[in-house]
């Protein structure tokens, strides 16, 4: 397995209740399927969540007015992403708490990679989201879980490594 997902607040309880268990899991294997080894990886996350009917319900927009969105969203859960690196976490969670302290979601779900920050390599995951997840007690109070993708590096199919696209 290419990924590990935590659940914090009883964010799994909430699936639960929400009879989405098993969609949130067919949701992260589909999008680890979608992108590993793949170019473009922002396109086919989308694809990849609007196949699987994450861009289903009536919220979308965080802040009236502004383009600042969801990802995806479906029967009070919403996903966000930053599958470039792992030091999204911030962002991310805060763009998730945002929403459900104005009552737009039940619990949130988001995707980074392990890739892209240096501690990262030589750090235990689990430790280090709890550690991290610790710190930022004080500001988050919604259930959430965060699914920690490790991807390959894009490659062409014939086996050979591509070059690095700046």
């Amino acid at each position: 397995m290419m990924y590990h997902l935590f659940h914090f607040r009883e964010a799994h309880k909430v699936f639960e209740q929400k009879a989405m268990a098993s969609d949130v899991t067919m949701t992260v294997n589909h999008v680890l399927n979608s992108l590993n080894g793949a170019f473009r990886r922002n396109d086919l996350l989308r694809a990849a969540l609007d196949e699987m009917g994450w861009y289903k319900g009536p919220v979308w927009n965080i802040i009236a007015g502004r383009r600042y969105r969801f990802l995806g969203y479906k029967h009070g859960v919403a996903i966000e992403a930053g599958l470039d690196t792992y030091d999204y976490i911030v962002e991310g969670l805060m763009t998730l708490q945002l929403g459900y302290d104005k009552g737009q979601i039940d619990a949130g779900i988001l995707m980074l990679s392990t890739q892209g920050s240096r501690i990262c390599k030589d750090t235990d995951m689990k430790v280090l989201i709890e550690k991290d997840m610790g710190a930022m007690e004080p500001i988050l109070s919604m259930p959430v879980s965060i699914c920690l993708y490790d991807l390959n590096d894009p490659f062409i199919r014939n086996g050979l490594q591509t070059p690095t696209i700046l």
